[in-house]
């Protein structure tokens, strides 16, 4: 019956039944809690790719120590493998060190982007700055999203998280992302059902899935697009793996990870059904080992990198999400690649065998569920066989009882026939031996006859023996003499006979002595008139199987014995006489009888053993029908009990009910079965039945199984009344879902997302509202449809409401009767508790009944309303699809297409609007309600419409600026076509070489080139250029203004870079004029130099000839050398020419160049040889002519230098004068000059290098013939003249030399300067343009934004001035201020370094300046740098006024923007002060709020009604603005703000109905309070009962049954004793039960007042309207659950009280045991003294007894004291165990009986250690018993030894007069040893009468 009181214990679900319920409120709420946290649709925002990259702090707060750890391992490798692809990298071994250089980051970029990026070579910071600046800009690029904080400053400082977060960034940009993208190719199912539920905090990537509506499109987060690719590869294994529902704790276990590679190869993971998933894998020691083989087999068989290692995520409660996404992408990459490669046949048969295993499984998993099925029905089954089986083992048990009888008597019968053929066959031995002797007899007699000479016999004797011997021969025997024997060996054989009759007589005196010891010590039989216990039945038993244990052991003996007998009796020569074989034989018989006698004994005490175990097994029977009736008795009592206190829902679970009538049925035929085997058990024809066992038969059959069956049948029909009950509460609970789910349908109810607040005011523009949700756009057509179906269900629910009321009520009134009738008939004892509730359950439902009947009227009005708003909505569609698709055409609106074609579809959407306005505003006063419910959403509408104008209107202008952008594109790309053909022509090679050649075709080739494209390029700039200087000022005009598409800077980048061509090309068009200029000159200097070398060949012949020639031929020679110094000048001349370095590098020209050189070295050899032969007059004249010629040719070159100089008019000129006239030159002019300047210089140079040295050569010449005449001193006066002239004019040609370098310098100095001031006057002229321009958009700006203002106020309508409007201000003066940064940023600086450059030459001192005064900038450039600067500044004013322009529009729009949101909120305060729903505060708090908020805006108007000044430097240019922008802004915010006023004024009528209701409800509130107090006590009170439930569990510890009292009942073999701190102390149990008394009457004590307050809400309740309808069914739950807290509660601390009740009754009975136990010990101690006392005395007395002295020894005074001190503590012993059995061990029954009784009000079962205990102690208790049976032998025993001793003092005294009288007996066999024999008859005789005495002593 254990499993009765189990099941009693728990519920169907496994809960305590009746201790605790389901709360349906908190179910439902938990329910709707989980419907809550769906996914909302996806914002706008989520549009952008930064919404979901995480950067800077917003990654940093995300990251955990253990995520950094696994960030840091699983990235670097990751990094490790990217950089692995190419051979330029090392891999990193710290992902913060080695990515400081940003060599690695950028070798990663390069590998992931597939561009290539160079980084510098350096390693210095800042080359490490530089790479990693380089590598964000190019991932900003990338992204197109700025990266937030992660700066290059934080990569090279190594910061881990920012450098995660980067990697991060690549990873999920370049992988995650792309796996993203491509699985919309690859997987084309997994593009119909993703969506967006990823989340916020993980950065993300999007990519673009195209819908089923054109131009429509779905985002798609790239982790769930990965999360669902995970789900649909694991799709064919959902049987046996959990769903992955992230990437954190789902991969833990390894089985996911495990899952893919299977899904990849089957054959890497082989064993993956039949190991990997059958192991437990609960815990992470067996997750460690999945995850290791999942990684090492994708490593090796997949070539996966080895990203993570297990304890990455089994040593964490939650991994690391982007280390696991970033693994899984590889998993991806791998996986999908395969799939696209393998055969889709092949992938067909595996998806296939997949199906087909998982199918297969599913099928034997639902085979193993139908055999868990089996066997829970087997489980029953054997139950049920076990409860038969029980039963007929007690019917077989009384049969077993019957039969021991009928086996003794067979025993009896069959020991009997054993012992008679025994007998028969000693018989019939005994007369063959007597045969044989007699025989034996007669042949002594022949013998004997025959040595006395044959003396005869008398004639009788020798007759007798001859009759004998002829019919009484034994067979085999010899009737032959026999032959003498020798009388030594006659003597040998008497002695062996004597030896053997002697021992024949020892071994049968010591048997005979044993059995008369055997009965004597022969167990008693015990008294079957008393009770017997099974200790009783156990010790005799132990005694008679010891004693036949024994007697067997003594078998052997006997038959020792009987052989010897059979020995002594068989001998022969010589025999035994005839006495001594009648006295062997004697004493064997007297043995065998004695023998039979005790065997019969034994067979007798069987026979009484077996009636004995009759006895005790009916008391054991009845005992355990006893217990069973007892246990009976307790259960039906508990259970009554229980369901006093139960409620009605506990008592009437339909499972418990069911169980209880199977169990009360059980019951009733184990009780019948108990009946039956009583009236059987004492059947008086077996065995005589005890008087004790009768009476007890009787007290169970006739008393306690009567008044069991009577509580039985009062069970029963208390069932049969729960039974009732479980009606009631069926019709109960379907009545109440009923009313229940229509109150919660009607409660739910709420006006359609069309009645509720605007859906479209919140859209600024039209492009936005067609972006919004596609519920709110398109399913206007379903909203109908759901109102229709609305209605529909609304009167269906009215139907149901109505059938409820003819039938559902009906019958709960019906089945409540039925109850209350069955209370009454059956006087149940829960009848008053039970009426209550059923009466206030019929009510609950009566009342909901009525409300909902109340309700659904006010709910057909709603329909109406809804059905109204709806109408408006279905009115407006046509104007929304107009507007829609006017929209799309104004956003399709492309250029060629007319705005007259798009203008009018615009008017008609403005009409449609008109004329959905006037269609309501007609039936405005119809249904007022229904207007303001719509008018909100058409001014949203009119907001669309006026949206669609301005869009419509942008859209005009933006098509103009486009084809403006487009002309200027195509012209630039035309500009940079032609431009860069001109570059290329122009980039031909110059032919400088071919001069000394008669082919000039290449020079003229190239002339004409140069000629065409000058040409092209003047028609190219008066014509193409022009215009596109046209377009890009309109262009540059165009990107101003906000919204414009194109990047403002590639725009200017693009002029920029035109205008760039275009310089290029005129510089490369000056080159190569300048080009074609210097072909020429070479060409003409190198036909000089051909010319000259024909005048040198002619000289050189001459002077040849000359040589030939004997005489005088100094005038030949005088006139060639003239020639010869007039060809050299020339060439020398030539030389000087700025052209000859062409001329030195032309291949032609270098042959001729030599050729002249070596002409003129022989022509000055020939004329030195000429003139050696010459006088010396004749050598000096002729070197004198020479010498004065090249000085003339070199003053002539001079002369003409310094003329090209000075008439250059640069060289004095001052480049720093002020006034444009004396400095001013054109770019070209510098440009000449500074190339005259450059060949000026060159020429210069030359001549230095050339002449000079000629000149210095000749002069040398001079000298030497000076000296061959004999010095200056021997010659004449005109040539000492002539050489003195020759020195002044080498140095005046020095001189003068000097002086011409000194001016070219001068030269080159000054126009280093124009040049500087040209550039400065340049950037001058260009920035004021520039200032210009910004400071007219400027004003432009302020212009613009006084129009806006103007236009609202003339038009009474701000809604032109939207947010959206202060936006696109702001981006426009954003945009102004861009451009003019943008400017400034590309002028100011280098106009500054320009200025600085300028002033630096300004202050250095010009070459050959000498003047030691400091030169100081002139003032005029001072000037000149202040107004640069200054206009800056100004235009930095303007542009300030303009942000703060922007600023106060934008502050003007928000302001207008919140009066927008206060009319709104007036609005809806209008409608949520009449709203039929709970008034609070809260509304009059948001009232008051709105109204504040008028206040303030109020206050905030009169602050923006100061307009932004602008700074005093440039306020006049905007003074009338400012004026005219305060009178608009006035008038604008006075309009709004008193429209905002009437909206308050209108809601006062409102507000008094409102406070009205709100003052009732606050009643109601102040109720709900009240119940909150009481809610709040009982929470105390409940954490009071949690606590003593804490204290009470903690008691329950070391119940028996858990793991630790398991192992210590494992450790005894007999009980178990708990430890002393482990026993409950009473008093701590009278403390808390002290508690549960007090917390039960402050229980009681609180519900009056709850009760009171309960009436009052009911009461208040009776008056509620359909606004209060939130909060009465709150106040409804409230009441319901706190009645149910405090019943619950209540029922709690009865529980408690009853579990500490058992706890107590536990205590009460270890302390009982305890007691006991404590006894058992003392008396341990007493009989272990005892048995120590005992063994001193054996001891002392020679244990043993071995001999006769030892027993006399026994006898003495102080043996006779111990054993009658032994003999006191037996009676003591007896006496205490008469004690305990009738004072102690009825107390622990009782304390065990109560303890049964409390666990069974506790739905515990007994603990099977408790019931050990209990029968431990009876068996110690019996063990007890045995061993005072025992102790109690041992004194018997030692009593009889004394009795012995005493009858061998007669003994001795015997054989004193044995000794008196003079017989002998010899010594080992009957006495002493005589001296002779005796034998005579009266000495026989006197030994007879002495061995009777002394067999009369023995038996004594």
């Amino acid at each position: 019956m254990a499993s009765w009181q189990l099941k009693n214990k728990r519920g169907p679900g496994g809960g305590l039944s009746g201790t605790s319920t389901l709360n349906p409120i908190a179910a439902s709420s938990s329910h709707t809690h989980a419907n809550s946290s769906s996914l909302q649709p996806p914002s706008q925002q989520q549009l952008h790719l930064s919404s979901h990259l995480d950067t800077g702090d917003d990654m940093v707060r995300q990251f955990a120590a253990s995520q950094i750890d696994t960030q840091k391992t699983a990235f670097m490798r990751w990094v490790n493998v990217q950089l692995a692809k190419t051979t330029t990298y090392v891999p990193m071994a710290t992902i913060e060190r080695d990515l400081r250089d940003g060599k690695r980051l950028i070798g990663l970029l390069e590998v992931v982007a597939k561009e290539p990026l160079k980084p510098e070579r350096g390693n210095m910071r800042i080359h490490q700055m530089a790479n990693v600046s380089k590598a964000l800009s190019f991932l900003e690029k990338r992204t197109d999203e700025p990266l937030g904080s992660i700066g290059n400053e934080d990569i090279v400082d190594g910061n881990v998280k920012l450098t995660l977060g980067l990697i991060w960034i690549i990873i999920y940009r370049f992988q995650i992302q792309h796996v993203a993208n491509t699985m919309t190719e690859i997987y084309p199912s997994l593009t119909e059902d993703i969506h967006q539920d990823g989340d916020d905090s993980t950065a993300s990537a999007v990519f673009i899935i195209k819908g089923k509506k054109k131009g429509s499109s779905q985002q798609v987060d790239a982790k769930q697009a990965l999360l669902r690719w995970v789900r649909l590869q694991l799709e064919d294994y959902s049987d046996v793996i959990p769903p992955i529902q992230d990437f954190h704790r789902s991969w833990r276990t390894g089985i996911a990870f495990a899952a893919l590679i299977h899904r990849y190869d089957p054959d890497f993971l082989p064993e993956f059904y039949t190991s990997t998933l059958q192991a437990p894998n609960e815990t992470i020691e067996q997750w460690r080992t999945t995850l290791t083989l999942a990684f090492d087999t994708a490593f090796e068989k997949m070539n996966l990198p080895k990203l993570l290692d297990a304890e990455d995520l089994v040593d964490v409660e939650t991994p690391d999400e982007r280390s696991i996404m970033t693994y899984v992408s590889e998993y991806y990459l791998v996986m999908s690649k395969h799939e696209q490669e393998q055969d889709p046949a092949t992938t067909e048969q595996q998806h296939t065998q997949r199906v087909q295993a998982k199918k297969e499984r599913q099928t034997v998993a639902g085979e193993d569920q139908q055999a868990a099925l089996r066997r829970i029905k087997e489980e029953e089954e054997r139950k049920k066989r076990e409860e038969q089986e029980e039963l007929e083992r007690i019917r077989l048990k009384r049969l077993e009882i019957e039969g021991w009888s009928v086996r003794a008597a067979e025993r009896a019968r069959e020991e009997e026939e054993a012992r008679r053929k025994r007998r028969e066959e000693e018989e019939q031995k005994s007369l063959q031996r007597k045969l044989r002797r007699e025989q034996r007899e007669r042949e002594k007699a022949q013998l004997f006859q025959q040595a006395n000479g044959g003396r005869r016999y008398s004639r009788s004797a020798l007759e007798s023996s001859a009759e004998v011997l002829i019919t009484e021969t034994e067979p085999g025997h010899s009737t032959s003499e026999s032959e003498p024997m020798d009388p030594e060996e006659v003597a040998k054989r008497q002695g062996e006979l004597d030896e053997k009759l002697e021992v024949y007589l020892q071994l049968s005196n010591d048997f005979s002595d044993w059995i008369q010891q055997q009965e004597d010590q022969f167990p008693q039989t015990p008294d079957i008139s008393t009770p017997l216990e099974r200790s009783d039945l156990e010790s005799f038993t132990t005694a008679i199987e010891e004693a036949e244990a024994e007697w067997a052991s003594k078998e052997e003996e006997l038959a020792q014995i009987h052989g010897t007998r059979d020995e002594l009796l068989d001998f022969e020569s010589p025999e035994l006489t005839i006495d001594q074989a009648n006295q062997v034989d004697k004493i064997w018989f007297d043995m065998d009888a004695s023998w039979n006698a005790l065997r019969k004994k034994a067979t007798e005490a069987k026979i009484a053993l077996q009636e004995i175990q009759w006895i005790v097994e009916c008391s054991q029977e009845m005992d355990r029908i006893m217990v069973e009736v007892q246990r009976f008795e307790a259960q039906l009592q508990a259970a009554a009990e229980k369901r006093m206190q139960d409620s009605l829902e506990a008592r009437s679970q339909s499972s418990l009910l069911d169980f209880q009538d199977s169990n009360l049925f059980s019951m009733k035929m184990v009780l019948k079965k108990y009946s039956e085997i009583l009236s059987s058990l004492l059947d008086s024809t077996a065995h005589a039945t005890p008087e004790h066992l009768s009476e007890r038969n009787q007290d169970l059959s006739q008393l306690r199984l009567p008044h069991v069956v009577s509580t039985l049948e009062v069970a029963q029909q208390s069932l049969s009344t729960d039974r009732s009950l479980r009606t009631f509460l069926s019709a109960y609970e379907i009545a109440s879902e009923t009313i229940e789910k229509a109150l919660e349908w009607l409660s739910t109810l709420e006006n359609p997302t069309f009645v509720s607040e605007d859906v479209w005011k919140g859209s600024d523009s039209v492009k936005e509202y067609l972006a919004r949700d596609a519920k709110v756009d398109l399913d206007f057509e379903p909203l109908e449809n759901d109102l229709k179906a609305f209605k529909t269900q609304l009167e269906e629910e009215q139907q149901k409401l109505n059938d409820f009321r003819a039938n559902g009520l009906t019958r709960l009134q019906e089945d409540s009767q039925v109850v209350l009738d069955n209370l009454e008939q059956t006087n149940d004892i829960t009848a008053p508790v039970t009426t209550i509730a059923v009466q206030g359950k019929v009510k609950e439902v009566a009342d909901k009944f009525e409300r909902a009947e109340e309700l659904f009227p006010k709910e057909a009005a709603r329909y109406a309303y809804a059905s109204r708003v709806l109408d408006y909505l279905i009115a407006a569609r046509t104007t929304l699809s107009q507007l829609e698709s006017v929209y799309i055409t104004v956003s399709n609106w492309t250029n060629p297409q007319p705005a007259t074609e798009i203008e009018p579809e615009v008017e008609r959407v403005e009409v449609g609007l008109a004329q959905l306005e006037s269609a309501f505003k007609e039936q405005r006063d119809q249904e007022p309600h229904v207007w303001e419910s719509i008018q909100t959403r058409h001014s949203g509408l009119a907001n669309l419409v006026k949206d669609l104008r301005s869009g419509f209107q942008d859209r005009q202008l933006s098509l103009k600026d486009e084809q403006q952008l487009k002309e200027f594109l195509e012209l630039v790309h035309i500009c940079q076509t032609t431009l860069r053909d001109f570059r290329s022509q122009l980039y031909d090679k110059t032919p400088f070489s071919g001069f000394a050649l008669d082919d000039a075709k290449p020079q003229e080739t190239f002339s004409t080139m140069v000629s065409s494209v000058r040409q092209s390029f003047e028609a190219f700039e008066h014509g193409t250029y022009v215009t596109f200087d046209r377009l890009a000022a309109a262009v540059s005009e165009s990107i101003a203004r906000p919204g414009f598409k194109q990047d403002p800077t590639s725009i200017q980048n693009k002029i920029a870079s035109v205008q760039r061509l275009l310089s290029d090309i005129r510089a490369l068009q000056l080159d190569r004029e300048r080009d074609v200029r210097t072909l020429k000159e070479c060409r003409r200097v190198a036909g000089q130099l051909l010319g000259l070398n024909l005048t040198l060949a002619e000289v050189e012949s001459k002077l040849a000839a000359i040589e030939l020639t004997e005489g005088d031929q100094s005038e030949s020679l005088s006139e060639l050398a003239d020639q010869f110094n007039h060809a050299a000048n020339a060439i020398a001349q030539s030389e000087q020419e700025i052209v000859y370095r062409h001329l030195v590098q032309d291949p032609s020209c270098t042959i001729l160049l030599r050729e002249i050189r070596d002409r003129q070295a022989n022509i000055r050899q020939m004329q030195s040889r000429l003139l050696s032969g010459l006088e010396v007059g004749q050598q000096w004249s002729i070197l004198w002519d020479q010498y004065s010629d090249t000085v003339a040719s070199m003053e002539l070159s001079l002369k003409e230098t310094e003329g090209e100089i000075v008439g250059r008019g640069i060289w004095n000129m001052n480049g720093l004068a002020d006034g444009e006239k004396n400095w001013k030159k054109t770019e070209d002019e510098l440009h000449d000059a500074e190339d005259a300047n450059n060949k000026s210089l060159t020429s210069l140079k030359q001549f230095q290098k050339a002449r000079m040295v000629e000149l210095a050569s000749l002069k040398t010449s001079l000298h030497q013939s000076m000296q061959q005449s004999g010095g200056i001193e021997s010659v004449d006066q005109y040539r000492r003249d002539q050489y003195h002239e020759a020195e002044k004019l080498q140095q005046q040609i020095r001189t003068q030399l000097q002086r011409l370098l000194l001016m070219v310098s001068q030269e080159g100095f000054q126009l280093e300067i124009l040049g500087q001031r040209l550039v400065w006057s340049q950037q001058l002229s260009g920035s004021k343009v520039e200032v210009e321009s910004s400071t007219t958009s400027c004003i432009a700006f302020v212009q613009e934004y006084s129009r806006l203002l103007t236009k609202c106020s003339e038009h009474n309508d701000t809604s032109a001035f939207t947010l959206k409007v202060a936006d696109r201000l702001k981006q426009q003066a954003d945009q102004i201020a861009s451009t003019a940064a943008t400017q400034k940023e590309a002028t100011f600086d280098v106009s500054l370094a320009i200025y600085q450059s300028m002033t630096e030459l300004a202050t250095v001192a010009a070459p050959g300046e000498t003047t030691t005064e400091e030169k100081k900038i002139p003032l005029h450039l001072e000037v000149e740098l202040y107004e640069f600067k200054n206009q800056y500044s100004l235009l930095d004013l303007h542009l300030a006024h303009i942000q703060d322009i922007a600023g106060h529009g934008a502050s003007v729009g928000s302001f207008l923007r919140k009066v927008d949101v206060m009319d709104t909120g007036f609005l809806r305060m209008a409608t949520e002060l009449k709203a039929e729903k709970e008034a609070t505060l809260k509304t009059l708090e948001k009232l008051e709020a709105i109204r504040a908020e008028l206040e303030d805006l109020t206050t905030e108007s009169r602050t923006l009604l100061k307009v932004p000044k602008a700074v005093d430097r440039v306020n006049d240019l905007y003074t009338s603005l400012q004026q005219q922008t305060r009178l608009d802004l006035e008038k604008m915010f006075t309009l709004r703000l008193s429209h905002s006023r009437e909206l308050s004024v209108g809601l006062n009528p409102l507000l008094l109905e409102f406070k009205a209701l709100l003052a009732y409800q606050t009643g109601l509130r102040q109720l709900a309070e009240e119940m909150n107090e009481h809610e709040r006590w009982i929470s105390k009170s409940a954490q009071r009962v949690q606590s003593v439930q804490d204290q009470i569990k903690q008691m329950f510890s070391s119940w028996p049954g858990d793991e630790l009292e398991q192992r210590r009942a494992q450790a005894h073999d007999t009980m178990v004793v708990f430890d002393v701190d482990e026993q409950v102390e009473v008093d701590d149990l009278d403390v808390l039960m002290a508690d549960m008394d007090k917390e039960f009457a402050h229980v009681q004590a609180q519900k009056p007042a709850f009760q009171k307050t309960r009436e009052s809400i009911e009461i208040a309740l009776e008056n509620a309207t359909a606004h209060s309808k939130q909060l009465q069914l709150e106040l409804e739950w409230i009441v319901d659950n706190l009645a149910t807290k405090i019943q619950r509660l209540e029922t709690d601390i009865r529980t408690k009280s009853l579990q500490l009740q058992a706890l107590e009754r536990r205590a009460i009975w270890e302390k009982e045991i305890e007691v006991a136990r404590s006894w058992f010990k003392d008396f341990a101690k007493a009989v272990i003294l005892f048995a120590r006392e005992q063994s001193k005395w054996k001891a002392n007395h020679h244990r043993d007894f071995d001999d006769a002295a030892s027993i006399r020894s026994y006898r003495t005074t102080a043996s006779r004291m111990v054993i009658d001190r032994l003999g006191l503590s037996v009676m003591e012993f007896e006496d205490q165990v008469e004690v305990f059995e009738t004072e102690s061990r009825p107390r622990v029954d009782k304390a065990w009986s109560e303890l049964c009784s409390a666990l069974v009000f506790i739905a515990r079962s007994v603990p099977e250690e408790f019931q050990r205990r209990q029968t431990a102690l009876a068996h110690e208790f019996d063990e007890i018993r045995k061993q005072v049976t025992y102790s109690s032998h041992i004194v018997t025993q030692r009593k009889s030894l004394e009795d012995v001793a005493f009858r061998l003092e007669e003994l001795d005294g015997y054989k004193e007069e044995l000794r008196s009288s003079g017989m002998s007996i010899k010594s080992g066999r009957y006495g002493p040893e005589a001296t002779a024999p005796v034998k005579t008859k009266k000495a026989e005789k006197g030994w007879s009468r002495f061995q009777a005495k002394v067999k009369k002593l023995t038996r004594k």
